[in-house]
């Protein structure tokens, strides 16, 4: 069994310039868990960041929107009910980080092309 006590230093650092960057703090948290993590199960993953299923399953849904987490599932070993929910990131940690930058730097220079055109447009007057 993988070790899941509570967050490190290090998931909660990612935690934070994952939300800084805009990313909502469910799927932050569930990030920072499944890169330390690796491939594990909802439940683990629920007990690592300290969120209960709802919050991490919302989280998780928009990981995999973005096409950064797969989800999976296991049979339970034993008793009855819903198999065990796996998740897994599609993608290395790195890639995740260069698509934020890369859609941040797509904002920048969004941006800077409407601040020329208002720049053209006061000279207008």
């Amino acid at each position: 069994m993988k070790d899941i006590t509570r967050m490190n230093q290090t998931e909660e650092d990612i935690t934070s310039g994952l939300q800084s960057l805009g990313i909502k703090r469910a799927p932050a948290l569930a990030l920072a868990g499944l890169h330390s993590l690796g491939t594990t199960r909802a439940i683990d993953l629920e007990q690592r960041v300290g969120l209960r299923q709802p919050e991490v399953s919302i989280g998780v849904t928009s990981l995999i929107k973005r096409g950064w987490v797969s989800e999976t599932y296991e049979k339970k070993t034993s008793g009855k009910g819903r198999p065990n929910k796996v998740y897994t990131l599609k993608v290395p940690f790195t890639a995740i980080v260069a698509d934020l930058e890369a859609e941040i730097n797509e904002k920048a220079n969004k941006k800077e092309a409407t601040l020329n055109k208002l720049r053209v447009l006061a000279k207008n007057k």
